[in-house]
């Protein structure tokens, strides 16, 4: 054990070592030493043994409450050690934390985090007997901003509070908090474009699997008259079944999985053309897409541009994969 001056949100410091028990007094704590030495001292002037006995005693409990208050940090683990969140700003969310405790007994503890000098969230928790618990922290508040945090301080002041004990856990946590979405519907209308102003796309062979085997497959026919054929402005002889209009006279296209594709609704989202201060811009990017994204479910291409740094929906292989990543992105601009 220990014994060194301690905050509630002292941050690990050079030479501490992970999952070993410091300890020290509370405030309370050593106004009880105090007054032990009080005692001490006036049996030493007067040599009175029932003096000496009550000394020795409570200095016996006070032993005691110190290796109590050790003990009870002891046989805790940390079960996630590498963790991302994100959250987006201005929102109440809580940071989850298990815990498992390896011992026969409940123990009472609490959780710190630190995000900045001075700065950190706690929470206090009772962890069962041989079960995983679940700690959550508070960490409303932040800025937006990407929040790196490489140590959790565990610490009790069990039984009595005259000692305080804690241990590190060393982790990898990194908190995204990303732009607050706007409280108002945007126009998505105005930045949706026809598919060949955002060509060339590049081909994700993920992408293309969750519609059709291949861009260039067969996929079914389709009937079709002629002044339809005529006003599409997409379609060309090439899709036309020549040998079934020769049996039958009548239009049938060849539909194939990348025409389906470009039918898809196509937006693009830049940032240099939306009006407003920075935070609003990435606001309204979030809101935009978010928007997008509920108003269309896979049917839909989406190319964001923000400075110099393009993200394309395609690229991914999936829209939510796409739009975690956005938020990631914006988090840190």
């Amino acid at each position: 054990m220990r014994f060194l001056f301690d905050s509630l949100f002292l941050p690990k410091l050079p030479g501490m070592k992970e999952k070993k028990v410091y300890i020290i007094p509370t405030a309370m704590g050593m106004y009880f030493l105090f007054f032990i030495l009080i005692m001490f001292t006036i049996s030493m002037i007067y040599g009175h043994s029932l003096a000496y006995t009550t000394t020795f005693v409570i200095l016996t409990a006070t032993a005691a409450t110190a290796i109590l208050t050790n003990d009870h940090l002891k046989k805790i683990d940390l079960i996630s050690r590498n963790k991302e969140y994100l959250i987006q700003a201005e929102t109440n969310t809580f940071l989850k934390v298990s815990l498992r405790n390896n011992s026969s007994f409940e123990k009472k503890i609490k959780v710190s985090i630190f995000d900045g000098p001075k700065r950190g969230s706690s929470s206090t928790t009772l962890l069962k007997p041989y079960e995983v618990n679940t700690c959550f922290i508070d960490i409303h508040g932040r800025e937006r901003g990407v929040y790196k945090l490489d140590c959790l301080k565990v610490h009790s002041d069990f039984p009595f509070g005259l000692f305080r004990s804690w241990f590190f856990h060393n982790v990898n946590f990194c908190i995204y908090i990303y732009p607050k979405a706007l409280n108002e519907k945007v126009d998505i209308g105005s930045f949706q474009v026809k598919e060949s102003l955002l060509s060339p796309y590049p081909r994700s062979s993920s992408r293309a699997s969750l519609t059709q085997t291949s861009y260039d497959e067969f996929y079914e026919y389709k009937k079709i008259n002629e002044s339809e054929f005529e006003a599409s402005s997409y379609l060309n002889y090439n899709h036309i079944d020549w040998k079934v209009y020769a049996k039958k006279n009548e239009l049938y296209l060849k539909e194939y999985s990348e025409n389906l594709e470009n039918n898809q609704a196509s937006y693009f989202v830049d940032y240099d053309h939306i009006s407003g201060g920075h935070e609003y811009r990435l606001s309204f990017i979030i809101t935009l897409i978010d928007q997008i994204l509920r108003e269309h479910t896979l049917e839909v291409n989406v190319r964001v541009k923000v400075f110099e740094k393009t993200y394309d929906s395609k690229d991914f292989l999936d829209l939510d994969e796409f739009f975690c990543t956005i938020k990631k992105n914006l988090s840190s601009l």
